[in-house]
């Protein structure tokens, strides 16, 4: 969501820069700011036309005037609805498409000659492509193993207990330890609750396996951040458990990497 009032009123002057504003990755798109100020320039010639008493609709032989009036109140609409209820921007993935073709309808509106038009259109899209850098979530290619887990080296974790923590998605490297490992989520998204029958099977299961068969498996960008180290730390202590930094194996996937980490009990 806009964090101030120059967020509210020119947001997507904030997607012409690389930033993290309104998606999970860095992008950055010039298009919705060519789009602002086209209609920003549409409107305000509309209402000069309107306070001199000339027609807001002028005659126009290169597109359809009644189109630009349906499509320019639904976009503006549209964008100030995902501005207040989401600000999240692949929900804005439907006026992307729309833009190039506003952009066009605002630029002939203007001058409706064709040739001017054709060059000024192209110039702006040839602009717009030259400065997006788009979402690039990236694709696994097919391989015989999808994840590129190495098997081999999870062997030595037969009948070991390796903790889980945190939020992040780790379910899917489960399959490829050995079938008799066993896993224990101490938090997640779902949260575990102290004094509950799961946390307490959770304590039971800590208690009873030996220190040298406990280990931790953790996502290796958290160590970066101060905050989930500390929370990650706080409820391995409260389970009286203390990580041993010094003796941590890396574990890299085709998703992420990670560590698995041994675990010290601590004497109560």
């Amino acid at each position: 969501m806009p964090r101030d009032i120059w967020q509210w009123l020119f947001y997507p002057f904030y997607f012409a820069q690389e930033q993290t504003l309104v998606a999970e990755l860095k992008f950055k798109e010039s298009r919705f700011v060519i789009a602002y100020i086209l209609i920003v320039s549409l409107l305000s010639f509309i209402l000069y036309r309107y306070a001199k008493n000339k027609s807001i609709s002028p005659e126009n032989n290169l597109i359809y005037t009644s189109i630009l009036g349906f499509l320019l109140p639904f976009y503006i609409t549209a964008y100030c609805i995902w501005l207040i209820k989401f600000s999240i921007y692949r929900y804005l993935i439907v006026l992307e498409l729309i833009t190039p073709i506003l952009i066009l309808l605002i630029v002939a509106y203007f001058y409706p000659k064709r040739n001017p038009v054709l060059l000024v259109t192209l110039g702006i899209f040839v602009l717009i492509l030259g400065t997006v850098k788009p979402l690039d979530w990236w694709r696994i290619p097919w391989s015989d193993n999808y994840f590129s887990i190495d098997r081999q080296a999870l062997v030595q974790y037969q009948d070991d207990v390796i903790v889980l923590w945190g939020g992040e998605p780790v379910g899917y490297v489960v399959p490829y330890f050995p079938s008799n490992t066993r896993f224990l989520r101490i938090t997640g998204n779902f949260g575990l609750s102290p004094h509950t029958k799961m946390s307490k099977i959770a304590e039971e299961i800590i208690d009873k396996t030996p220190e040298s068969s406990l280990y931790l498996l953790e996502v290796n960008f958290e160590l970066k951040e101060l905050d989930r180290e500390k929370s990650k730390q706080a409820a391995l202590e409260l389970r009286k458990l203390v990580i041993v930094r010094n003796n941590c194996q890396l574990f890299i996937t085709a998703i992420e990497k990670y560590s698995i980490c041994k675990l010290r009990k601590i004497s109560p």
